[in-house]
């Protein structure tokens, strides 16, 4: 299974994207040892901030000053 990324915009927990990604993240999670509701709290950040997209802008514009990515990284430039 692959990551599910598009340039803007982002995925309900519900759309087949979301579901994919969600369990991108399960694997990920569970393989480092995070608790079933760990692995929960950190989904709902995701959902929250970038709408479970990676490849999410701030606000869906591209400025290297804003928030990037599944935690929306600030600066984002600091990511890059």
């Amino acid at each position: 299974m692959s990551w599910q990324a598009k340039p803007s915009q982002g995925y309900t927990m519900y759309s087949s994207e979301g579901i994919q990604n969600i369990e991108q993240i399960h694997y990920l999670l569970a393989a480092a040892g995070y608790t079933i509701h760990a692995q929960a709290g950190t989904v709902g950040n995701m959902v929250n901030e970038s709408g479970l997209n990676p490849w999410r802008w701030e606000n869906d514009i591209v400025n290297y000053s804003g928030g990037y990515g599944l935690f929306q990284y600030t600066e984002a430039s600091d990511y890059f």
